[in-house]
C-alpha cells in the first residue's frame, strides 16, 4: 500500500471498503 497523502484517495478507499461491507455478494 503506498502512503499517499490525499485525501481524495483516502476517501476513495473507505468508500469502496464501505460498499464493499454494506452490500453483500
Amino acid at each position: 500500500m503506498c502512503s499517499h497523502s490525499s485525501i481524495a484517495t483516502r476517501y476513495n478507499l473507505i468508500a469502496i471498503f464501505a460498499l464493499k461491507f454494506c452490500i453483500p455478494p
